[in-house]
Parts: structure tokens; C-alpha cells; sequence
């Protein structure tokens, strides 16, 4: 019997049921329009202002920036809505679809990283209704997964502007300090490298000034609750197609 939140298994089976794929074929591009939506809509509700961003000029890929609570600095919770192409003929289950077995949860994205936004809704439970001193801002982009169009859209518009960014990407765990006095922002390793930019910190934007350190966080989730599923393709999720332990 599984032991995470039944209202955050729901929230995560409705996410994976939106299929997103995100592929230089375009024969497999899917728009990530029905995951921006539904988390705009269910961050709306929850009292988030909701930006939703158009990257492309055929308005099918959107980036998603809710914001609760105003002012300079803050913190961004940051992740795509994309995944990776699949052959449902390699799958056990269907990939669209939440399927709980062996205390594992399997469904393609779950953990690179749809279920990171259910995690975000449910964690943010606890402090909803405090007052906050800079805002929270969780970001959703798209096209991760290929031609990182979302963060490459974000880094034209300068947006979003924070203090410091937890980055839900499974792929590595990394904590860098950044130093405003360098001009730029470092570059993390491997799939940290891919993702910071779309949470980046700009030049001189702490709201200490130059000179403030900021902490970018990738977090690892792939040792969490959740994981990929079935036989998905080991090329893109390796080790995550076993699934993982449940935990609290």
C-alpha cells in the first residue's frame, strides 16, 4: 500500500496524462500547452498571479511563471514540462497513466519531472497562507528536452528575476554559490548546465547587490518517490526505469 499523499498521486497522474513530448522529429513534437494550463488554472487557484509565455511564433510551446507574493529577491522552484519520446510497445503499462506496483510508481515523466510540480503543490500547502517576505516563484518551461526553447525564451526576456532557485531536474544534484562580481552567470555540470539558465540569478540582481552570493540548487528527486517506468528506453531514462522506493 503506498505511503505518499493520495492527493499527491492524483495531481501526479493527471500531469503524466497530458502528454507532452517534446523532439527535434517533428512527427513526435507535441505542444506543452495542456500541462501549462492545467498547472496555470490550479496555481490560480491556490491565489499565484500566472504569466504564461509563448515561445514560438505557432503558439505551441508555453513557458508558465506563477508568482505568489511580491518584491525583489525570492525564490524560484523551476522544472520543464516536456518529456522524452517513447515507444509504448516497450512499456509494461500505459504510459500516460499513473500505475502503482511493487511500491513504485510508474508513468512516462514522472520522475524527469512532471511529478515535480505535484511535489511543489503539495509542499506549498504548509505555508499558503503565511505572509511572505520576497515571493516564491515556480516556473514551468518547455522544450527541455530538445532544443531548450523555453529557457532560451526566458533568458531573452530577462525573466524571472530572484534571489536564489531550487531546480527539480532528477539528472544530477548540485549546489553552487554564485558570485555577483563575475560577470555572468557560472556554469553548472551536466543537465545543471541545461536548466540554471532558465532560473538564473542576472548580474547585480540580489537584493543585496553586487556582490551577494545566491545558491542555485538542483535537486535530486530521482531517489525520492517517484520514477520512470517500464521498459521506457534506457538511452534516455537509465536507471529510472526500474522505478524507485516509495518514501514519505
Amino acid at each position: 500500500m503506498s505511503i505518499v499523499l493520495p492527493g499527491l498521486l492524483r495531481q501526479i497522474d493527471k500531469v503524466v496524462s497530458l502528454p507532452s513530448v517534446s523532439s527535434a522529429n517533428k512527427e513526435l513534437d507535441m505542444s506543452n500547452k495542456p500541462v501549462i494550463d492545467y498547472l496555470a488554472n490550479t496555481f490560480e487557484d491556490m491565489g499565484f498571479r500566472c504569466e504564461v509565455i509563448s515561445c514560438d511564433p505557432k503558439n505551441t510551446k508555453f513557458n508558465l511563471i506563477a508568482t505568489l507574493g511580491a518584491g525583489p529577491g525570492g525564490l524560484v522552484l523551476a522544472g520543464h514540462t516536456d518529456t522524452v519520446p517513447f515507444d509504448e510497445g516497450l512499456w509494461s503499462v500505459d504510459p500516460f497513466k499513473l500505475t502503482e506496483k511493487d511500491d513504485k510508481i510508474f508513468g512516462l515523466g514522472i520522475t524527469d519531472m512532471k511529478s515535480f510540480f505535484p511535489i511543489v503543490l503539495e509542499a506549498i500547502k504548509e505555508v499558503i497562507n503565511h505572509e511572505f517576505k520576497e515571493p516564491l516563484i515556480v516556473l514551468a518551461t518547455a522544450d527541455e528536452e530538445s532544443s531548450m526553447l523555453g529557457a532560451k525564451t526566458l533568458a531573452e526576456l530577462g525573466k524571472p528575476k530572484a534571489r536564489s532557485a531550487v531546480i527539480g531536474e532528477p539528472a544530477v544534484a548540485v549546489v553552487r554559490s554564485i558570485d555577483h562580481r563575475v560577470n555572468g552567470l557560472p556554469r553548472a555540470v551536466d543537465e545543471a548546465d541545461r536548466v540554471a539558465a532558465a532560473a538564473r540569478v542576472p548580474h547585480g540582481q540580489g537584493r543585496g547587490g553586487v556582490g551577494e552570493p545566491c545558491v542555485v540548487i538542483v535537486a535530486d528527486h530521482k531517489k525520492s518517490a517517484v520514477g520512470d517506468g517500464g521498459a521506457a528506453g534506457e538511452r534516455e531514462v537509465g536507471a529510472e526505469a526500474a522505478g524507485s522506493p516509495l518514501e514519505q
